[in-house]
């Protein structure tokens, strides 16, 4: 991204559900990246980054976390996070700002995405169905009469049993249903985590076979939407 294109690259990491004791949750991942996206458009600049012109990507499970970041950014609480309370508190705060004034000031907000038992013993999908819905971004898709979301590229590769093209197509279908922009992308002959570094005998990927395509497109994508 950075030798092939005029783009400053940040690597976000983020907590792990086996981190602190297998105590980590996923909406503590989800404040995560958002505290991530908060820091990006409040330091960038600093790194020759344009804070006005922001896009996320990420690989898997970063697909959803880039995904939330996007969809639930205006979903913000200085609470803890609830059945009562299905907001996020992002991990990273500008100083003397609070999760409601970034809401209400749509300070998650950028420019492009190109995405691509977790709560604890007592919680699971069957019995609080709604604590997963509330960091899914599927379930969390604002018409775009309420709010604008930016321009997203799904890819995935052909044969991936994972995040299968299926619903990847389901999810873009979802996404223009509620008038937003998405377009989709696959990589034939390609399976899961296709721009993973390295390679990867077991999963059957090689970066310098998989990745040049991909990058490509992404990058085609990325300077139609910040040359518009």
């Amino acid at each position: 991204m950075v030798s092939n294109g005029e783009y400053v690259v940040c690597s976000v990491d983020y907590r792990l559900l086996g981190d602190q004791g297998n105590s980590v949750t996923l909406n503590e991942i989800v404040n995560d990246a958002f505290g991530a996206v908060l820091w990006v458009k409040k330091n960038i600049a600093r790194y020759g980054g344009d804070p006005r012109r922001v896009a996320l990507t990420g690989d898997s499970a970063g697909a959803h976390l880039a995904a939330a970041a996007v969809n639930l950014g205006s979903n913000l609480s200085s609470s803890r996070y609830s059945r009562d309370n299905l907001a996020c508190q992002p991990s990273y705060l500008p100083a003397g700002t609070t999760a409601e004034q970034i809401a209400a000031a749509n300070g998650l907000a950028v420019q492009a995405a190109i995405p691509r038992g977790v709560f604890g013993s007592d919680y699971s999908v069957q019995s609080h169905p709604e604590l997963y819905d509330g960091v899914s971004p599927a379930h969390n898709i604002p018409a775009a009469t309420e709010r604008l979301l930016p321009p997203q590229l799904l890819t995935v590769g052909s044969e991936d049993p994972v995040t299968t093209p299926a619903s990847v197509q389901d999810y873009q279908a979802a996404l223009i249903a509620a008038g937003q922009s998405a377009q989709y992308w696959e990589h034939e002959g390609r399976g899961h985590a296709f721009l993973d570094s390295g390679s990867n005998s077991l999963l059957g990927v090689s970066f310098a076979d998989n990745a040049p395509q991909a990058l490509d497109v992404i990058l085609k994508f990325l300077n139609d939407v910040f040359d518009q």
